[in-house]
């Protein structure tokens, strides 16, 4: 009778072990489905930008300074180009003017300054004498493809209008050396390092 209680007992610590390994790899298999399945947290209050890779339908535009509209078509021009979104009461546009104004010379891209509203433009236009044409959205479709949710915003789009990149915010120290990488140009900051070098944009 000893032996048999001695076997009881020890089948019971064994099923209790094997019970026990059971419970745990059933744990580590849903974590792993959810890590594979799952897309990970964004807060909700993070602007969502354009995405690399997203297709960017030609835009219609118009030219401040002419008045004549504009069809910005992507396979028009060999050369990537640079749309620079920004908004003339936006003061993170103001302080990044020369940044702006530098990436206009590059002579590898085409250079777009193309605001998401007209609300002050021509004054923010003749105030600041820019040597390259302001533009302003016609087509509501196209700038909404762009995901203007805050400015200053850099993208540059192939000629066969895919997105190339995607630079959110001011030129600073923290910014700054990733788009000099791209653009082979030291670039003029508008601040030191900061948290967050963007305006947000009403109505996107």
């Amino acid at each position: 009778m000893k032996a048999i209680r001695e076997v009881t007992r020890f089948v019971g610590r064994l099923m209790d072990s094997w019970y026990s390994v059971a419970i745990i790899a059933v744990l580590v298999g849903m974590l792993i489905y959810q890590n594979r399945h799952h897309a990970p947290a964004v807060s909700k209050g993070a602007p969502q930008f354009v995405e690399v890779g997203a297709r960017i339908p030609d835009l219609h535009v118009l030219d401040i300074g002419s008045g004549r509209d504009v069809a910005v078509e992507w396979n028009a021009d060999s050369r990537p180009s640079v749309v620079y979104l920004f908004q003339p009461n936006c003061a993170w546009c103001k302080r990044n003017l020369a940044g702006e104004k530098a990436l206009a010379q590059l002579p590898g891209y085409r250079f777009l300054a193309l605001s998401i509203t007209d609300s002050g433009l021509k004054e923010y236009a003749a105030e600041n004498k820019f040597p390259f044409p302001l533009y302003s959205a016609k087509d509501r479709k196209g700038i909404e493809a762009l995901k203007p949710v805050a400015t200053p915003m850099t993208i540059v789009i192939g000629h066969d209008g895919k997105v190339q990149a995607v630079f959110p915010g001011a030129y600073t120290a923290r910014s700054a050396p990733a788009m000099e990488k791209v653009f082979g140009l030291k670039l003029p900051l508008a601040s030191t390092p900061e948290a967050s070098a963007l305006t947000p944009a009403p109505g996107f």
